[in-house]
């Protein structure tokens, strides 16, 4: 919809016309509704060459009126017209597209190439340079180690002397001897120190051994290095503290209920007499006892004492209960009786918490 203040119609003198269907407006915030009963014919022009017109729908500009009332004008050296791009937000809008302004991304594209083997390596981990440069100072005198190193020498000599040798991805920058870009160290504390930085210095997180030694082999290199992180890393305090291990013990599972007696047999060890009240006997003594399961030995500091596992008449197996001699004679003496003549042939000693155990 093209729409024009009534204030421009009338300033300018231009005709009017009904509108062909009239309407109403409603304002959001307000909610009062506006009608539009005229049109006009607006002529505009874009530069020098394009010139049109168009029809619009005359409305009263409330906003327009608040800004005159209030004598609130726009700054023209920040206003731009018929523009074929502009800047928003260090971004370029164009009819086009929109796409990045190039001042914002200057810097990276001026930033100079790092070419130096060292400087590139230490560089992938900046925090190293710092430490190396506060709490090693001897990081420099490694280039006088390289000829006296037991893992270096041979190779070392070689590319002084500019002798053949079959390592071709070694060479010397800076006075560093690197290998493939990686600067080689030495034998020395200087290895477990950078092992510690990357495993669990100020910007490390106390990885596993996997990404701290991924960490390490992208900038250093020396033999055996695997199994020195491997060594630090399993040696790490911190790790040992807060981080447990992982056993592969399975599911729990549960133990079978024996069909006779002498099939499974444990032991509870109990330092004192068992002082947990008395099981209340009133209904099991209404629910009459058709087995005598199993039986086991409780040992105390006094001596000792049987229970019995009893199955109840019309209750499944999983219901049994442990009971003591003497709690288990009254509910059925002939079976209780039975089974002590069957399977414990002295049964002077199963009266409750005997202490005369057999």
């Amino acid at each position: 919809m093209n729409v024009v203040a009534k204030e421009v119609v009338d300033r300018l003198g231009l005709p009017l016309e009904a509108h062909l269907t009239p309407y109403r407006v409603s304002c959001i915030i307000d909610r009062n509704s506006v009608p539009v009963q005229n049109c006009c014919l607006m002529k505009f022009s874009l530069g020098k060459t394009y010139v049109d017109q168009v029809w619009c729908e005359v409305l009263p500009m409330t906003v327009l009126e608040t800004l005159r009332k209030e004598q609130l004008y726009i700054n023209k050296s920040k206003c731009s017209f018929l523009k074929e791009k502009t800047n928003f937000l260090g971004f370029i809008v164009s009819y086009k597209r929109v796409e990045v302004d190039p001042s914002k991304v200057q810097a990276i594209q001026d930033w100079p190439e790092l070419k130096n083997g060292v400087v590139d390596a230490l560089s992938r981990r900046p925090h190293i340079l710092a430490a190396i440069t506060i709490k090693a100072t001897g990081f420099e005198a490694m280039k006088n180690d390289y000829a006296t190193d037991q893992d270096f020498k041979s190779i070392w000599t070689a590319l002084q002397t500019d002798a053949p040798t079959v390592q071709t991805d070694f060479s010397i920058s800076e006075g560093f001897l690197t290998k493939s870009g990686r600067i080689c160290i030495p034998m020395g504390s200087m290895r477990d120190f950078i092992i510690l930085e990357l495993h669990g210095g100020e910007l490390a997180g106390h990885f596993g051994f996997d990404k701290t030694y991924s960490l390490v082999a992208n900038g250093f290199f020396w033999p055996q290095l695997r199994r020195n992180v491997h060594t630090v890393v399993a040696r790490c305090r911190t790790c040992q503290v807060n981080k447990g291990t992982k056993q592969n013990t399975g599911l729990y599972t549960l133990l079978p209920i024996p069909h006779q007696p002498w099939i499974d047999i444990s032991m509870d060890f109990i330092l004192g007499e068992c002082v947990s009240p008395a099981p209340n006997l009133g209904a099991a003594i209404r629910v009459p006892v058709v087995a005598v399961r199993d039986h086991q030995f409780v040992s105390t500091r006094q001596g000792g004492y049987y229970k019995f596992l009893l199955q109840w008449a019309h209750k499944p197996i999983l219901e049994s209960v442990w009971l003591q001699g003497d709690e288990v004679s009254p509910l059925n003496p002939s079976l209780f009786q039975a089974y002590l003549q069957q399977y414990l042939l002295d049964a002077s000693s199963l009266g409750g918490r005997q202490t005369d155990a057999l």
